[in-house]
């Protein structure tokens, strides 16, 4: 496939389509990029379930290609990855998420193409299932990733507290939302959201809407 030019080709990166905010933030990217400056690929490195995401980019026409890695380790879909940088002529990896930041760093320095990460929680426990991935990642980042998105001051000051990366290369970079989906009267809404819940009229009311997981801190 021939590269148009005066466009960059990007590759995002990512653990999976399984559903989750990452995944929203790339499908919403895919919708709404600049089509004159960017030529743009969704790669992902396993499959774990069926979704409509796949069928969604395909709707915003965006390809997607499967790695069909079984686990990290997995030398014959890393190398498919290799093949898939140079054969497109990637210009910018940007990875998300644990597993897809580490092989998108190592693939950035065998093939000289810059990449960004994006971390979408707070650092993990050392003592957690993915304590040590989270070494692995933060050494590979700190030597061969050009910048470190943070999707909030929090998650930025818990990584410069624990000194995991040079402050340098910390960007604050929140997940942008298509504010047209959800716009309503909001007099209107809060009413029938007091009446479905039974909530008091005028109490106050906190909402999160994300997967519960420890390391989101929604404690």
């Amino acid at each position: 496939m021939m590269k148009r030019p005066g466009r960059i080709r990007l590759l995002w990166l990512l653990d999976s389509l399984h559903v989750g905010g990452a995944e929203a933030l790339a499908l919403s990217f895919a919708r709404n990029h600049d089509r004159e400056r960017i030529e743009l690929i969704v790669g992902h490195l396993r499959t774990i379930d069926e979704t409509s995401l796949e069928q969604q980019f395909a709707t915003a026409g965006v390809r997607v290609v499967g790695l069909g890695a079984r686990n990290l380790r997995d030398l014959s879909a890393f190398r498919r990855l290799l093949r898939l940088v140079r054969k497109e002529q990637i210009e910018l990896i940007h990875a998300h998420l644990l597993y897809a930041v580490i092989w998108g760093a190592l693939v950035s320095r065998m093939t000289g193409v810059p990449m960004v990460a994006t971390l979408h929680t707070a650092p993990p426990s050392a003592r957690s299932k993915y304590g040590l991935l989270d070494r692995v990642m933060r050494l590979v980042v700190n030597r061969w990733a050009r910048l470190v998105v943070m999707v909030s001051d929090a998650q930025r000051r818990e990584y410069v507290a624990g000194r995991a990366f040079d402050a340098a290369k910390l960007r604050v970079v929140h997940n942008g939302i298509d504010l047209e989906r959800f716009a309503r009267d909001p007099e209107e809404a809060r009413s029938r959201l007091e009446r479905e819940l039974a909530i008091p009229a005028l109490s106050p009311i906190v909402i999160t809407v994300s997967v519960l997981r420890d390391v989101k801190g929604i404690d």
